[in-house]
């Protein structure tokens, strides 16, 4: 099994630890793809396609939400790797995104331990 975990962060500087805590906590083999709201869906698409992972974990927060759902729902159609959310902007409200089709599965609250 092929694992992502990914971040659409505000800036190149910044370093989202969400997802090296995920991935320091997984007992299977995972890459790190980090991103910035500058980067186009096109190109996050095209990085991610060409990864093959077969489930996708993404670290979503109030900045980058929509273009978490654009994306899940461009690898979607491309594909069809399973989808995880997670983070403070899916925790308060879990059933609000599930209902959304691209979605897979969500984590609510530390996703350390739920994600191994």
């Amino acid at each position: 099994m092929k694992i992502a975990l990914v971040s659409i962060d505000t800036k190149f500087i910044h370093t989202n630890m969400a997802i090296r805590y995920l991935q320091a906590n997984c007992s299977v083999p995972s890459e790190l793809f980090e991103f910035t709201i500058k980067d186009t869906d096109r190109h996050m698409t095209e990085v991610l396609t060409k990864a093959r992972p077969d489930l996708i974990g993404f670290s979503c927060y109030l900045w980058n939400i929509r273009r978490v759902e654009s994306l899940a729902h461009s690898l979607k159609e491309l594909g069809n790797p399973t989808i995880v959310i997670g983070g403070p902007e899916v925790s308060h409200d879990p059933d609000f995104f599930l209902s959304n089709p691209d979605f897979d599965f969500l984590i609510a609250g530390e996703g350390e331990i739920a994600f191994d």
